[in-house]
């Protein structure tokens, strides 16, 4: 499908205005009577009609998510199955060793240690 946005150099749902400024600053320089190219001064007028027409700006607009949506769907599966495939590199990821493991239990220990002994100084007062 032709990206008339693409053709015009804005971005998609751009403004009436944005669209007639690029369109006359396009055609100024591919118009054919000041050296530019025949087709692409077609280009340029083909994607201008149809974005600066309202009804067949948000058909083409409809058609262009249409599109955008039928791609994810074809490559929905891909992406799932490449998401699953590395969550399950990350879970085989070890991400700390054993002597660090083994250093946060004993500072969990001492801090719940601390934690009762202030606790029960609290309650004998």
């Amino acid at each position: 499908m032709i990206d008339y946005y693409e053709i015009l150099k804005i971005p998609h749902f751009s403004t009436n205005s944005e669209i007639k400024q690029a369109y006359h600053s396009l055609a100024k320089q591919h118009h054919p009577d000041v050296g530019g190219n025949l087709n692409a001064m077609k280009k340029i007028n083909e994607a201008y009609n149809i974005l600066s027409d309202a009804k067949t700006k948000i058909n083409y607009d409809l058609t262009w998510a249409n599109v955008d949506l039928l791609l994810k769907k074809k490559y929905e599966k891909d992406y799932k199955d490449w998401m699953m495939n590395s969550y399950k590199e990350y879970k085989k990821k070890e991400l700390f060793t054993n002597t660090e493991k083994t250093w946060m239990i004993l500072a969990g220990v001492i801090i719940t240690a601390c934690f009762i002994i202030n606790v029960i100084r609290l309650i004998s007062l």
